[in-house]
């Protein structure tokens, strides 16, 4: 009988479904890992170019209560990731991801037949922006888990790279899996790149001399990608036409620089609002 419904009719139902005009989103839960970060100074963020958003979050199979999560993976049907975790993130453990906020959508319709997932999809993928935050593991794992259809649905995606002094090789391996993800994604138009920048107390950006785009176009051939490896893996996603990529730091207190990668981390955060930002987006656009 739902089909026999006009196909005007099924989109306003898939939108009260999927999209609901009262948004009752119950927050990030706390069953998830922690971001790697405390903003301290907030940015402004313009909460119209992001829209409705999705908390794509790794769940912590460590969080007191949550026993329960290294039994029933093997029963889940989502994608698994391995993540790191303790204080000092030396143990890897398997778990999957959650959506850490649920603003009222009711995703179960998308089950129901082929040609309602393909026109319910379009609905629901195209609707929100999905917000990853640190936990970049788990891009891989999400986008897995879409059909071909609903991938093809996704418009906007958030993500944040953690501070660079404190990259290992397997911060770094999960770096290059997330991005290669992300480049198969056929209709991204909106990027939102969050960077961890440190800020050194007391004096924090006092004296750091400010670079340009062009500064920075001459500094990665100088140093022929040196330290600027994330840049350019992040540069391979590419967005439809008209796509929109937004940079913006994300600025944590840090110790006074005492070795040469702390002071260069320290300098590019105090640009990352002007010439980097503006250069990174300029490689995501491919107008570099």
């Amino acid at each position: 009988m739902f089909l026999k419904l006009p196909v005007e009719i099924r989109l306003q139902i898939y939108q009260y479904l999927l999209v609901p005009k009262q948004r009752s989103s119950v927050g990030v839960r706390l069953d998830v890992l922690g971001s790697d970060y405390h903003e301290y100074e907030k940015t402004d963020l313009d909460p119209t170019s992001i829209g409705r958003v999705l908390h794509i979050r790794i769940i912590d199979p460590q969080q007191p209560g949550l026993s329960w999560v290294a039994d029933a993976l093997p029963l889940l049907r989502r994608s698994k990731c391995l993540v790191r975790t303790d204080r000092f993130r030396a143990r890897t453990m398997q778990t999957t991801y959650t959506a850490a906020n649920n603003p009222g959508i009711e995703p179960a319709i998308l089950a129901t037949c082929k040609l309602v997932h393909s026109e319910a999809a379009e609905v629901l993928y195209s609707s929100y922006n999905f917000d990853f935050d640190t936990h970049v593991e788990a891009i891989g794992a999400f986008l897995k888990d879409l059909t071909p259809t609903a991938k093809k649905c996704v418009r906007s995606v958030s993500l944040v790279k953690r501070a660079t002094p404190y990259d290992r090789d397997f911060d770094r391996c999960e770096w290059t899996a997330a991005t290669s993800a992300l480049s198969q994604l056929p209709s991204l138009r909106n990027l939102h790149l969050g960077v961890v920048a440190g800020k050194p107390g007391p004096n924090g950006w006092d004296g750091i001399p400010e670079w340009s785009k062009q500064d920075f176009e001459t500094m990665v051939k100088w140093r022929n990608w040196a330290d600027f490896e994330w840049v350019k893996e992040i540069a391979r996603v590419r967005l439809s036409k008209g796509g929109v990529v937004k940079v913006r730091p994300i600025v944590e207190h840090c110790p006074v620089p005492g070795s040469e990668s702390m002071v260069f981390w320290v300098a590019i955060s105090r640009n990352v609002a002007g010439g980097f930002g503006s250069w990174v987006e300029a490689l995501i656009l491919g107008t570099a």
